[in-house]
């Protein structure tokens, strides 16, 4: 889960501010919505567990919010 902080940190840093804003909509709107979760829907293909991949994509929400 580190690695995962560290990259959402790393892509805040080499994204300009058009790419990072883009990319806080994203997460902010997939950890929080309940009525959508696309994002992780697609994912729990590959994973099969939807609260660790949420929680997945929550740790990187944070790395990209440490990194700006």
């Amino acid at each position: 889960l580190a690695g995962i902080r560290l990259l959402g940190r790393d892509m805040a840093k080499i994204s300009d501010s058009v790419t990072l804003n883009k990319i806080k909509e994203i997460v902010s709107n997939e950890t929080v919505d309940p009525t959508g979760y696309r994002l992780i829907s697609n994912m729990v293909g590959m994973h099969d567990d939807f609260d660790q991949v949420l929680f997945m994509l929550k740790k990187l929400k944070q790395g990209v919010l440490e990194g700006t």
